[in-house]
């Protein structure tokens, strides 16, 4: 006989349990963002409904509580599952999806749930205690350097601890900093202090994580909970106790050292520094949304569609949120889609006015309106940030929401208007359980399968790395059984196939695995149309299948689903060139060179346009005017022998951005084309226009050394190690000056200065040594290099030497015996090898 006085109190006991360790678990995880995190999140949240229905099932009587934001919520899933629907690639949506309707499950769980004040504060307290231990944490582990309490450091540090992005760390202790003041509101005595400290302390870790957004969330959630409380006529002292919880807030962060608070803040004046950036990515995204206005490209598309409409001032940055939650949400399902979630909000803060004023419970109504306010703030930090998107933070906001509307309509449950309850016969208990364990089931396996198909997937690369395609081909196609729709399982499959036809010798099966990674491509285009890689990927195999036409429209359709991508440009600019296509293949590589911000692979691309043309004129009208990829090419430019072109671009990227660096670099290019007394001149030119830059004096010493006026390069040296005795490599390059002047004396006195503020340095030793052995006093160097092999005994370049001293001096044994131990860490160092038999030699032995 079931015992259900006993067994459902447990069960509530359990999910309050699951329900702490999902708020906890969440923010830990990296936020929740990555796969196995988002299961595990999935998982707990089925595991509290599940349990929840049971409990209700056992008790006899399904009860549901009606919420004021019912039919907003309702409108919103349906746009939203429509959306889905509609979308660009179905599975991105459908994987969303399912966090929305977490998001939401979780909404409506606490809201029933909450039956007591019991409840409700113990979810405050866990949340406020875990809340205030993360924004310690987060202080503590700031880099800076830390005594007590105070930062005298942070070395604009921006804090993240477990978030990926510093904005989301923000982002979550915004709700909590008011949570701790809404309780605060409702407490006394020494509670009301300890949750005021607690408040102020993870506001403190907001302002110092450096984020702009949560700055700003703060200071609006403040303004909103000063604004709420005048307009309740609320009692004086409150409105006073709020002031005097801002004011510690700001005392307490001058306290730690409010300057690179500030410092970041100020850059908000600069729009290059304040988010130029979000700008052009809010421009791309209402293009978005002026293609699809009504219902979005479909929930979790933004990354996949926005390559697109990327402008080039973006260039090949990798932008897979909007930064503006609002946008974003817009864009994915629509002007319906985001209105349906503005009427969802309007509801949850109409009907928290309205009813709090009216509780006679202040203490519920403090909780409810730092609830409120938490959510606030995360709002308006959402105008510039994607907090949304992160599930830890979208999580805290749905609990914090679900709080601040049940201690607004707390009643006791038969007091509760709009109940839809009815009971459960006995005859239909057992049935109702085995369906709703069944449904659970399936949705597990549902919310599962992306993490199954991540591990396969995993395994699959694994094996393509070793080459094992047979291992690699049986792992990705049970990734593509249990994870159907996802386009990365199928472009993986066709990878493998195009490496087997790579790596395979009989023409015939070459074809054969051609052919099923170009289906494998389709199969993944088909789910995903929208990305311009693929194509690229499609594009390659179909011309080595020699179908040049269909390859030259995948190629073009890469560079139309991602316009600004330089490597979709380069793609087709190589296909143009195999085919001979010359000045096709220059005008995609001068896309390429004009779109790839970075240039990391622009030498690459060089080596194709030499095979285009070697014309010095016509490439350099294709470079972008930017001092970096001009000095670049000028690199380029002097491998290939064009020695005085190369000049001509050094000295054009100074004139693009003249900067001490593109200075140097110009000197350093002229040394290099053994121009010296040109440097010297050009040198004269910059050191009036940059003053004494150390940089500069270098290069000039170099110079002056090259063209035998040592005693300027060593006046040179001289004034830079006065003016920063501590650096060694300045007393190794006066040394080794005053070597080649025959100056041993004083190489040694300048080696044994630099001692004086390096004492373990092998260097230093080493050069002593080479000063010594070059005037003779082998005592001495022998001496000096035995240093410098106990402070650097793995140098085997430091052992050799040592062995030589050691012949020098007539020591053979000694000298074999240091080989050996040399060959014994490094049995390829073969010079030793040789020296011990050129000794074995010369003994007879």
């Amino acid at each position: 006989m079931i015992n259900k006085s006993a067994i459902t109190p447990s069960i509530a006991s359990i999910n309050q349990i699951l329900l702490y360790s999902l708020l906890i678990f969440t923010p830990l995880a990296y936020g929740s963002v990555e796969i196995w995190s988002v299961t595990v999140m999935h998982t707990l949240s089925i595991a509290m409904i599940f349990l929840w229905i049971l409990s209700m099932i056992l008790e006899g009587r399904i009860t549901i509580h009606r919420s004021p934001v019912d039919l907003a919520a309702i409108i919103f899933l349906s746009i939203s599952c429509l959306s889905a629907l509609l979308s660009v690639y179905p599975y991105a949506s459908r994987i969303q999806l399912y966090k929305l309707i977490n998001y939401m499950a979780l909404f409506y769980f606490v809201f029933y749930s909450i039956r007591d004040r019991g409840n409700l504060l113990r979810i405050v307290w866990v949340l406020i205690i875990f809340g205030s231990t993360f924004a310690t944490a987060g202080l503590v582990l700031a880099g800076g350097e830390l005594t007590g309490l105070k930062i005298f450091s942070l070395n604009h540090h921006m804090i993240s601890l477990t978030f990926v992005n510093h904005n989301h760390f923000a982002g979550y202790l915004e709700i909590i900093t008011w949570l701790c003041f809404g309780l605060a509101l409702a407490s006394s005595g020494a509670k009301r202090i300890l949750l005021i400290l607690l408040g102020v302390y993870t506001a403190t870790a907001v302002l110092f994580s450096l984020s702009r957004g949560g700055t700003i969330g703060l200071l609006a959630g403040m303004f909103f909970l000063l604004t709420v409380l005048t307009l309740s006529n609320s009692r004086r002292k409150t409105v006073w106790l709020l002031a005097g919880f801002s004011m510690l807030i700001l005392l307490v962060s001058t306290w730690l050292g409010l300057e690179p608070v500030l410092k970041r803040m100020w850059t908000l004046e600069d729009p290059m520094l304040a988010g130029s950036g979000r700008l052009e990515i809010w421009k791309s995204t209402l293009n978005i949304i002026s293609d699809n206005p009504w219902f979005g490209t479909g929930l979790g598309t933004f990354k996949d569609t926005f390559p697109r409409y990327q402008t080039e001032n973006l260039m090949r940055s990798f932008i897979d949120h909007a930064h503006n939650d609002y946008l974003e949400l817009t864009a994915e399902t629509g002007i319906i889609g985001i209105i349906s979630a503005v009427l969802c909000a309007t509801a949850l803060f109409f009907n928290v006015f309205k009813k709090s004023a009216a509780l006679p419970d202040k203490h519920l109504q403090a909780i409810g309106l730092g609830a409120l306010t938490g959510c606030f703030s995360l709002l308006v930090h959402g105008i510039t940030d994607f907090n949304f998107q992160i599930p830890s933070n979208a999580i805290l906001f749905s609990v914090c929401a679900a709080i601040a509307l049940a201690s607004a309509n707390h009643l006791p449950s038969d007091k509760r208007s709009g109940i839809c309850s009815f009971s459960l016969n006995k005859k239909w208990r057992i049935p109702a359980i085995i369906s709703i364990s069944l449904l659970s089931l399936i949705i597990f396996v549902i919310v599962i399968s992306p993490l199954l198909g991540n591990i396969y997937l995993k395994q699959a690369k694994r094996h393509i790395n070793n080459k094992d395609y047979e291992f690699a081909t049986a792992a990705i196609s049970k990734a593509i059984y249990l994870d159907p729709g996802n386009a990365l399982h199928l472009i993986t499959m066709g990878d493998v196939m195009a490496a087997r036809s790579s790596d395979s010798n009989n023409m015939s099966e070459k074809k054969s695995f051609l052919i099923k990674s170009l289906k494998y491509y389709d199969d993944a285009i088909n789910e995903s149309p929208s990305r311009s890689y693929y194509y690229s990927k499609k594009g390659f195999i179909l011309e080595k299948l020699e179908r040049f036409k269909e390859a030259e429209d995948s190629y073009e359709n890469a560079i139309y689903f991602a316009p600004a991508s330089a490597y979709a440009h380069y793609d087709l600019g190589t296909f143009y060139l195999k085919k001979g296509s010359l000045s096709s293949a220059f005008k995609e590589y001068q896309e390429f060179l004009r779109l790839d911000s970075l240039y990391s692979n622009i030498f690459m691309v060089l080596d194709e346009i030499w095979e285009v043309t070697q014309d010095y004129d016509k490439i350099k009208n294709a470079m972008p005017e930017i001092a970096d990829a001009r000095n670049r090419f000028a690199t380029y430019l002097f491998n290939k022998g064009k020695k005085q072109a190369a000049l001509t671009e050094r000295s054009y990227a100074f004139s693009l951005q003249p900067t001490v660096m593109n200075a140097v670099t110009h000197l350093r290019g002229l040394y290099d084309a053994e121009e010296y007394a040109q440097a010297l001149k050009t040198g004269n030119n910059y050191l009036n226009k940059f003053g004494n830059e150390p940089s500069l004096l270098i290069q000039m010493a170099d110079s002056y050394e090259k063209t035998g006026t040592h005693e300027k390069a060593i006046s040179i040296y001289q004034r830079l190690i006065a003016e920063k005795p501590e650096d060694i490599a300045l007393h190794v390059k006066l040394s080794e000056l005053y070597r080649r002047s025959r100056r041993m004396a004083e190489a040694v006195s300048t080696l044994q200065a630099g001692l004086q503020y390096k004492a373990d340095s092998a260097e230093l030793f080493f050069n002593i040594y080479i000063c010594y052995h070059g005037m003779g006093i082998s005592e001495k160097a022998l001496e000096a290099i035995k240093k410098a092999v106990s402070l650097k005994p793995l140098d085997m370049s430091y052992r050799y030497q040592l062995g030589l001293s050691y012949k020098q001096m007539g020591l053979y044994q000694e000298a074999v015996d240091t080989w050996k131990k040399c060959l014994e860490i490094n049995p390829e160092y073969i010079s030793c090898s040789d020296a011990i038999h050129e000794i074995y030699e010369a003994l007879g032995i």
